[in-house]
């Protein structure tokens, strides 16, 4: 992924972000943002039109694992931007849009 899509999407994400929203409703949000910013809301759709799209909302979802983890893999993001609570995650990907 370029610095260009890694930016947006952080900053996108960090604007829009719902820690308020059940985890199927805030995945979902998630696939929103990928669709708008030219993924492909399903790995699937991806493999059958790889030059259609930027890559999957899965590349997506671990870009922000990664901003707010600081690793690839972790426990259920959702679930530990519940326990950091909104600030907290905002700093975080803040940091991460920072280092880019």
């Amino acid at each position: 992924m370029n610095k260009e899509d890694i930016i947006n999407i952080l900053t996108e994400y960090k604007k829009d972000l719902h820690l308020d929203l059940a985890e199927e409703e805030w995945f979902n949000k998630i696939k929103e943002l990928s669709v708008s910013l030219g993924f492909a809301a399903t790995p699937k759709e991806w493999k059958k039109n790889k030059e259609a799209f930027k890559g999957h909302v899965g590349d997506v979802s671990t870009l922000i694992r990664i901003a707010v983890m600081g690793r690839s893999q972790s426990p259920d993001v959702w679930e530990i931007q519940q326990i950091l609570g909104e600030e907290r995650t905002k700093a975080r990907i803040q940091d991460a849009i920072a280092k880019c």
